[in-house]
């Protein structure tokens, strides 16, 4: 995984530093000055820079959550009062441990 991501940064980088790169093919200092290619390179290899160590940097791994679990609980054949049947029936109540 390391490897395709290293090269699909290096690909990104060539490709950000060609398209910067692109001028006309006039060889002479155009009227206007400019400042020609070399602040796409530049601005590419900080791309670059930032975008590979920003990839490299190492994966902390933290553990999952703390859990919570339920009180234990027991289960206890209790007479409650039942209204549906307004009487006294036995159920199993759960009651702490």
């Amino acid at each position: 995984m390391t490897k395709t991501l290293s090269a699909l940064s290096a690909t990104a980088l060539v490709g950000i530093m060609l398209v910067g790169s692109v001028s006309d093919a006039d060889a002479r200092w155009r009227r206007g000055g400019g400042w020609g290619v070399g602040p796409a390179i530049v601005g590419g290899a900080a791309a670059g820079l930032l975008l590979g160590s920003a990839l490299a940097a190492p994966r902390y791994y933290y553990g999952p959550g703390p859990v919570y679990a339920e009180p234990a609980t027991c289960l206890v054949d209790q007479e409650v009062w039942s209204p549906r049947y307004g009487a006294y029936v036995w159920r199993r109540v759960p009651v702490p441990c």
